[in-house]
């Protein structure tokens, strides 16, 4: 918070508020932040008050500066509170009475949605104006999904809407680029293609943000209700599954490769997240709930308004969106034909060749002894030394030991899996009652872009209008006993 008051008769103050919600090792629904997220919010802190102390707008310390000072930089313009939003408010406005809150339009999870409730609570109490700039192309209260690409592209028109700003950039280049080619019709112009695309992007992630704000349950509950039993009965979810996918031990190179990346970095690509739900969520039969936590702590750039819808997305329970299952073997020998990434991240393979390197289970015995890596459980305590040897991998030294190292057999047969995941959920897609919710759901999230996008286009279960049936007795018979486990809990 700027305590430069003595240049300006009417003084203004910044205050930055987010959650450092505690994280446990264990949780596998709740906690989404992890300490990177804290420590890049608090670089940012850090290298506003170096700006504002040496009134320049330019940066004045290298990032290593910075990263040394993160916690025992001493602020010298802003004053760091630790303390709820409202309370914060409050306690400030005991000392100077604050005229009014200029604000982040944010669609975020439901524990910032409650704080932002709160704030605004005090601020109707103290009868203080509260004004939200918006950053995106994110409506509040949208009442019709129709108005959506209308207000979406009004709102850019906002000159304080930082990520809109560029967007108006984007299309004077366009326009540029579009003169430029009338003029010289035979000079290639692969810019007017990638800043289409970048256009795209800009409008797809307010897409999907503005599902989670137009329905902020979408955190906890699926988009679409008819899903809701499915991975979630007695016995559907699998601990050691679950371990072994967040740590990157699956038995499948390129998945577990994916993983430790992730873990390392903090970023994969769209692709490569998205093969990890699918994998996840089909192959091993996973909740998309129990896996939103542990890839929410390892997304540096989560989003929340992203992150659930794409979850849901991915793990076909939207109910207008195709099933997309992912063959991970096939994506590892498309994406990495030679093993290079696996066997950066995976040093356990490094000695195993390429016509190995993504199905590894199927080398010889004798192969595997003169790799020095064994493919299975092991014996004598191999597995902790592989985890060891994954541990200090940054190091770039790999330990060498006579005994060989141990890398697990595949936990779960792909195919067989795969088609188990597809049959279940195609069981309920067919339902004339999933269809009908399903209308209701495209009518409230669907995309209305008409441009040739798949994503875009109404979902050919929906091209006609569905009739109102009954639920089906089996459907209900499951739906309903999975209401009742629910009960006590409920959705927040």
């Amino acid at each position: 918070m700027s305590n430069n008051h003595r240049q300006r008769q009417a003084p203004r103050s910044t205050l930055s508020v987010y959650h450092t919600l505690s994280v446990r090792a264990r949780s596998t629904e709740r906690e989404t932040v992890h300490g990177s997220h804290v420590a890049f919010v608090n670089e940012g802190l850090v290298d506003l008050d170096l700006r504002l102390s040496s009134g320049n707008s330019e940066p004045t310390a290298t990032n290593s500066d910075i990263q040394g000072d993160i916690y025992e930089h001493k602020f010298q313009c802003i004053t760091v509170c630790r303390a709820g939003a409202a309370f914060t408010l409050r306690s400030i406005h005991k000392q100077r009475p604050i005229n009014q809150i200029l604000c982040h339009m944010e669609s975020s999870h439901l524990k910032s949605f409650a704080r932002d409730k709160a704030v605004r609570r005090w601020c109707r109490h103290e009868q203080i104006p509260i004004k939200e700039m918006n950053q995106t192309g994110v409506t509040r209260c949208l009442s019709d999904r129709d108005d959506f690409r209308k207000t979406l592209t009004s709102s850019w028109d906002n000159r304080y809407m930082q990520r809109q700003q560029k967007c108006i950039i984007t299309k004077q280049k366009q326009e540029e680029l579009r003169a430029a080619k009338k003029k010289a019709p035979s000079t290639p112009s692969p810019w007017l293609r990638s800043l289409a695309s970048f256009q795209s992007r800009m409008h797809w992630r307010s897409h999907f943000i503005q599902k989670l704000e137009s329905q902020p349950s979408l955190e906890k509950q699926d988009q679409c209700l008819a899903f809701s039993h499915l991975r979630r009965q007695p016995d559907d979810f699998n601990e050691k599954y679950f371990e072994a996918w967040c740590q990157g031990r699956t038995g499948f190179p390129f998945v577990d490769a994916c993983m430790r990346s992730l873990i390392h970095t903090g970023w994969l690509n769209f692709r490569m997240r998205a093969m990890l739900v699918s994998f996840a969520t089909y192959n091993l039969w996973l909740d998309w709930k129990k896996i939103a936590g542990h890839l929410a702590r390892l997304f540096l750039d989560y989003e929340p308004g992203i992150h659930y819808p794409q979850l849901q997305m991915q793990a076909g329970t939207t109910g207008i969106n195709a099933m997309r299952v992912y063959n991970v073997t096939k994506q590892g020998k498309d994406q990495d034909p030679s093993g290079v990434f696996i066997k950066k991240y995976v040093p356990e393979l490094a000695t195993v060749p390429d016509e190995y390197i993504h199905e590894p289970h199927k080398m010889p015995a004798s192969l595997q002894k003169k790799c020095g890596v064994v493919i299975g459980d092991g014996k004598g305590g191999n597995e902790k030394k592989s985890i060891e040897i994954f541990q200090t991998q940054q190091s770039t030294t790999i330990l060498s030991t006579k005994e060989c190292i141990c890398y697990p057999s595949p936990i779960v047969d792909e195919k067989i899996t795969a088609k188990s995941s597809k049959d279940k959920l195609s069981a309920v897609r067919k339902q004339d009652s999933t269809k009908r919710e399903a209308e209701q759901v495209y009518l409230k999230h669907g995309s209305r872009r008409t441009n040739g996008d798949r994503d875009g286009a109404k979902p050919k279960a929906l091209n006609s209008a569905s009739k109102r049936v009954k639920v089906d007795s089996a459907q209900q018979s499951l739906m309903k006993s999975w209401s009742q486990s629910q009960n006590g809990g409920g959705i927040k």
